[in-house]
């Protein structure tokens, strides 16, 4: 009896292990892939940058490793794709290639350049997605998560200064603002009391010579 309770304890240690076994999480051992840490960039063009007619404008974007940190640097290519639901896309200065040389890290930061894009009023007028490009032979990385493999870059203009006064200068337009720093060269937060006066006179001269009157984002003629 004995001798039996052993073998069946046996026959289910052995059983037990082998079930393990198979059951086992294997570690990652596939080729090192590339995927973009965010899924999206926002890039703003504000009021500074109408008056200084800021041509471009940098900005980041990161990666990360899917797997094993690399053993030596390796580069890797984007490419520009249109975005739905955006008016035009934005126009970016992507480098040729970008090489991942952080060997003791999974994660990198690099830099493009937007263009400034003509002035549009909402949140949504410019984007386009920037993806892994595969087919470059420049590229060496093999494709990581398809959730993660592009990134959508949203270009936006928000001229509106948080501190607008609605007692000094009326109801808030992009036009009204627009024509206010054409005709003094500056932005909201250099103006002072002389230059309501200054802009103010300048429109009545305008409407004087027989131009058309200029439109808020309500499509009514803006006054000083």
């Amino acid at each position: 009896m004995k001798h039996i309770l052993y073998m069946l304890s046996l026959l289910f240690v052995t059983s037990a292990f082998v079930g393990c076994k198979q059951n086992e999480i294997e570690l990652y051992n596939q080729s090192s892939r590339v995927n973009f840490y965010a899924r999206q960039r926002i890039v703003e063009f504000v009021d500074t940058d109408y008056v200084k007619k800021t041509e471009f404008k940098t900005d980041s974007f990161a990666v990360r490793i899917q797997g094993v940190n690399l053993e030596a640097p390796r580069n890797f290519c984007l490419k520009v794709m249109p975005a739905e639901g955006y008016e035009a896309s934005p126009e970016l200065q992507l480098a040729d290639k970008y090489t991942f040389s952080a060997l003791d890290t999974v994660c990198q930061t690099y830099y493009y350049r937007v263009k400034r894009p003509e002035l549009k009023r909402g949140n949504k007028a410019f984007g386009c997605l920037v993806a892994f490009d595969q087919a470059n032979p420049n590229h060496q990385f093999d494709k990581g998560l398809v959730e993660l493999n592009q990134m959508l870059v949203n270009v936006r203009w928000q001229l509106r200064p948080y501190n607008w006064d609605e007692g000094d200068w009326g109801e808030y337009s992009d036009a009204k603002y627009i024509y206010m720093m054409d005709v003094l060269g500056k932005d909201y937060s250099q103006l002072t009391y002389d230059d309501f006066d200054t802009v103010s006179k300048a429109y009545e001269a305008y409407l004087a010579a027989g131009k058309p009157a200029i439109l808020d984002d309500k499509g009514t003629p803006i006054s000083f």
